[in-house]
């Protein structure tokens, strides 16, 4: 089966991309929020000792947790890669 030209960008699911923002920063903590469309849903702990989540406040639902854990991942990454805590990143899920 075949679409006439053009068309199959419309049969592909879009992705939705999750902007992640540094919201504050201590001597021990890093805190970031995320969200999607310009709408938070929730915000996460870093300890800059262990990168370990210690803090969560999220909307409910699977789909943000799992985004959740993505945006974390981003920061991570991102750290890694450059040994600072990025201002804002973002990713496409």
């Amino acid at each position: 089966m075949s679409t006439p030209a053009g068309v199959d960008f419309c049969l592909k699911p879009m992705a939705i991309y999750i902007e992640i923002t540094k919201h504050y920063e201590t001597h021990e903590k890093v805190a970031y929020l995320y969200s999607c469309d310009h709408i938070s849903w929730g915000e996460f702990l870093i300890t800059k000792e262990s990168f370990a989540l210690e803090s969560v406040k999220e909307l409910k639902g699977e789909k943000q947790n799992f985004y959740m854990f993505r945006a974390w991942g981003k920061v991570r990454k991102t750290y890694l890669a450059t040994g600072e805590f990025p201002q804002e990143t973002c990713y496409a899920a």
